[in-house]
């Protein structure tokens, strides 16, 4: 992954400075001017306004997670009633599978995934994901990512013992109509593309 880093000076004096994201609604601390992108990020800087900050809990732990997942399949007209496609030990792109190479909608991947030290699990690194994702620890939805970073902030979801974690990633019709200039796209994956890392701080 690439990241952007840039010292941006500002002649605006006027109050701190702090950093907005939108996809998150989340303010952050801007430290010496220093503007960190990742890929297909935006970030707004807000200047002199008193806004809240949101707490950053930086990962010094990362730790691949290793489960058998079962993934299921639903249409947008279907949708949330699931078809069971497969089992995976190792994640990969539904579209690699054979006869699923032009479908749209969402696919689930569901494991039953056993932990310890839950309390110090803060995130869940999905890696490349295409295109929407949305996660579900133990039923309860972690949020929403419509483009990269694919991180979930999983603070207090997760318990020792067995969790149940299920993460829905949705296409675009793009797979399925295929004519004109359209037929000349890149076709993208369809899900997951890499194992998921868990975060602890």
């Amino acid at each position: 992954m690439i990241f952007v880093k840039y010292k941006v000076n500002f002649a605006n004096k006027q109050g701190r400075a702090v950093a907005y994201d939108a996809y998150k609604d989340n303010f952050k601390a801007v430290t010496d001017n220093q503007l960190v992108l990742e890929p297909y990020q935006t970030i707004v800087w807000v200047f002199g306004e008193e806004n809240e900050l949101d707490e950053e809990v930086q990962a010094s732990h990362e730790l691949l997670l290793s489960a058998n997942w079962q993934v299921d399949l639903a249409d947008a007209q279907s949708y949330p009633n699931f078809e069971p496609v497969t089992t995976m030990s190792a994640l990969k792109p539904i579209n690699l599978l054979d006869g699923y190479d032009r479908k749209s909608g969402t696919v689930a991947y569901s494991a039953t995934v056993n932990l310890d030290k839950a309390s110090d699990i803060i995130g869940l690194d999905l890696g490349q994901a295409y295109e929407i994702a949305q996660v579900f620890v133990n039923g309860q939805s972690a949020g929403i990512q419509i483009a990269p970073p694919y991180r979930f902030d999983v603070a207090g979801l997760f318990h020792d013992g067995e969790n149940e974690l299920r993460i829905e990633v949705t296409n675009t019709l793009g797979t399925v109509f295929r004519g004109g200039l359209n037929q000349y796209l890149l076709v993208e994956p369809f899900g997951l593309t890499e194992e998921i890392k868990i975060l602890r701080k």
